[in-house]
């Protein structure tokens, strides 16, 4: 079980012990002092085991903490060890210019439990928690297997008025985001199928979402040229800005939370810094617009595609072009790295997906059974499927290993246009141009 160590100071004990406890109802091994440091052991030499055999560290951050010389050497033995630190803001403080890098969860300027929830979805994003469950556990197979299982209708979320271009889980599985030609962004709880917010702002269609790793924020573009930031918790605007010349097609977080990637029909790629939303560079040699981006799990490159009929891979840091990969014969609607990094897949008008090598660009399949454009594809979260939506309104899974089809489901009354996989691989949602989204879930024979 994962073991996690507490840092904080004497004076946030109530805050620190609080935290513990809800993090132990979550099946997390935390160990704080207060508690691991019996009667009569040496203190030193107990704090250096724990910090040894924990794997990460929750560093609450407050004046007193930062003054404490005892917090200074924990947090810096796991800085130098390159151990997870997950800092936690409990009252304001000056931060450390070592940990300003890093990503931490403010609970002090918001309600404590969406702080927890981001700091849930940090856990997840870190491998340091499962994702939960998110339909009851007696109409999911515990131990899902695409072949041996069937799928039904968990919910069907009614709610926009138009075509939905995009569905993306929060990275821990408890909401699901869309959005729509209604100029609209809608949260919806997934385990009830309610819609928690609407969120307005944009003033023509949103064609693209995305969460930050850390699911506290939700990141979208539009037609009217805009790139928005919104708080997830609350709905609220952060903020709104431009950079390319006309429409923004496609958004993406890095998997670090550092940069947004961001794809336009003025066919570039642009980078912007997540913190400070300023521009940090721009990746050019798409010959027409660019209707899909995203991130390699390891942040050091990007795949995109567009109406240029190519699939093309970008060095992050260098901002340059590693290869473009030819073989579809019409738009690339979707592209997507698989979890391990390893494959691209991508879907096309010309009615397959393919499944690239992204070491060296080789075609390693081509999916074909759809009859209608394939307007989207999504990994499970285990690398074995896919799962598409097709302009024949069929939903289908396949098999990422032979490339067979195992799965066609059946239900939708438009073009399936969106498709996601849920975070712990026993369910997915797919969108149409009806508006109409369904979440489908594994259920026993």
């Amino acid at each position: 079980m994962t073991s996690i160590f507490v840092s904080y100071s004497r004076k946030d004990i109530q805050f620190a012990q609080q935290l513990a406890n809800d993090l132990r109802q979550r099946n997390i091994n935390v160990w704080i002092d207060v508690e691991g440091i019996q009667t009569g052991t040496n203190w030193s030499n107990t704090i250096q085991r724990a910090l040894d055999e924990c794997e990460a560290m929750l560093l609450i951050l407050s004046p007193d903490s930062s003054a404490s010389s005892n917090v200074d050497n924990e947090w810096q033995y796991y800085f130098d060890q390159q151990k997870p630190i997950i800092p936690i803001l409990h009252r304001q403080t000056k931060i450390h210019f070592q940990l300003n890098r890093l990503q931490r969860i403010d609970f002090q300027d918001q309600p404590y439990e969406a702080a927890f929830e981001q700091l849930e979805n940090e856990l997840v994003r870190k491998g340091l928690m499962l994702a939960p469950p998110a339909v009851p556990e007696h109409e999911v197979d515990a131990t899902p297997s695409v072949q041996s299982t069937n799928f039904a209708v968990l919910s069907t979320l009614l709610g926009h008025t138009n075509y939905v271009y995009a569905v993306r889980y929060s990275p821990n599985g408890r909401q699901l985001i869309s959005c729509s030609q209604d100029k609209t962004i809608c949260i919806w709880d997934v385990a009830s199928g309610t819609l928690l917010n609407t969120l307005k702002g944009h003033t023509l269609n949103i064609n693209s979402i995305d969460y930050s790793p850390d699911g506290s924020r939700i990141v979208s573009g539009s037609h009217d040229n805009t790139i928005r930031v919104w708080e997830a918790a609350s709905g609220k605007q952060i903020t709104s800005f431009k950079g390319h010349a006309y429409i923004v097609s496609s958004v993406a977080c890095s998997p670090d939370g550092t940069l947004i990637a961001s794809g336009g029909d003025d066919s570039t790629v642009r980078l912007w810094d997540a913190a400070t939303f300023k521009w940090r560079g721009t990746l050019v040699g798409h010959t027409n617009f660019v209707y899909s981006i995203g991130f390699s799990p390891d942040g050091t490159q990007i795949v995109s595609g567009g109406p240029d009929d190519s699939v093309r891979m970008w060095d992050v840091q260098g901002k340059k072009l590693l290869a473009t990969l030819e073989g579809h014969n019409g738009t690339v609607n979707k592209v997507t790295f698989s979890p391990d990094g390893t494959l691209i897949a991508s879907s096309s008008k010309d009615r397959t997906i393919r499944l690239w090598d992204a070491a060296d660009g080789a075609v390693i399949h081509v999916l074909k059974g759809h009859t209608g454009a394939v307007h989207s594809v999504a990994w499970s979260p285990d690398g074995r499927y896919l799962v598409s939506a097709g302009g024949d309104k069929d939903v289908r899974l396949w098999d990422a290993a032979s490339g067979s089809v195992l799965k066609i489901l059946k239900g939708h009354t438009s073009e399936v246009s969106a498709v996601d996989y849920h975070p712990n691989g026993t369910q997915f949602a797919s969108g149409d141009l009806g508006g109409v989204i369904r979440v489908w879930a594994m259920v026993r024979e």
